[in-house]
């Protein structure tokens, strides 16, 4: 999908969000909305993935025309399924047309017990992209140089995901 065709797409998106947002404003009957517009056989997941960070879920930011995907912030979630779900859903589809590589870079201060499990799913995802010899995946899992427990998260998960991962430590302005 060109540039041009994305922009189009995201532009009828958006006219159809108004469009439905003015029909239940003004309680007109919904059923007459047409819905031809809208090409809903396109590649969603060639459209840039962002979701600003909240004070429970991280910065997330995948572009698919360079292959980079970069997770930072805190992810301790209430719902982690409604939070990661569209992220596994979106990765699904970037699988099936990747670029040649895919960089991930994950710098995390903090994630839950739940996160942790769609942490690991995420990263098996991107095993199954790396042995389908689509795309070369390489993990940057990014801590400060501190944080020995998101250290030790990081070379735990290294140990199980059979891509290559880079632990790679900052140093905190603070020290």
């Amino acid at each position: 999908m060109t540039g041009e065709e994305q922009t189009q797409l995201v532009q009828d998106v958006e006219s159809f969000k108004k469009e439905i947002q003015n029909l239940l404003h003004n309680e007109i009957n919904v059923v007459n909305l047409d819905l031809t517009k809208i090409d809903l056989s396109t590649n969603l997941s060639m459209i840039r993935y962002t979701r600003a960070e909240t004070s429970m879920t991280p910065f997330v930011d995948f572009d698919p025309e360079k292959g980079i995907f970069d997770m930072r912030g805190k992810s301790i979630p209430e719902d982690a399924v409604s939070f990661y779900k569209p992220i596994m859903e979106w990765l699904d589809n970037y699988g099936e047309s990747p670029q040649p590589a895919t960089e991930v870079n994950i710098s995390l201060e903090y994630f839950n017990t739940n996160s942790s499990k769609f942490i690991l799913d995420l990263f098996f995802k991107l095993v199954t992209f790396h042995k389908s010899g689509k795309t070369s995946v390489t993990i940057n899992w990014i801590v400060s140089e501190d944080d020995d427990d998101m250290i030790e998260a990081g070379e735990d998960y290294a140990a199980i995901v059979e891509v290559p991962m880079n632990i790679l430590t900052t140093r905190d302005e603070n020290s």
